[in-house]
């Protein structure tokens, strides 16, 4: 389950930000993940922000850990 809420602050935000959180119930329990963006809602569905946006590039971030990790160790 997906949904999404705007955000600002009183005073210190000159603007909105866009929060998106996926629910998931498991066998561990309720997990929620939330990211933070400035692309509005018209602009992209909220499912699609968080499939076809967020998940590869966290998956981009872990391939290029693996290499440093990788790499580091072959030095020592």
């Amino acid at each position: 389950m997906y949904r999404s809420i705007c955000y600002q602050t009183e005073s210190s935000w000159n603007c909105q930000i866009r929060v998106v959180t996926k629910v998931c119930d498991g066998s561990d329990g309720l997990k929620m993940r939330q990211i933070v963006t400035y692309l509005p809602a018209l602009k992209i569905a909220i499912s699609k922000l968080y499939t076809e946006k967020y998940c590869p590039r966290g998956e981009m971030e872990n391939r290029i850990k693996e290499q440093q990790l990788d790499l580091f160790a072959e030095r020592t």
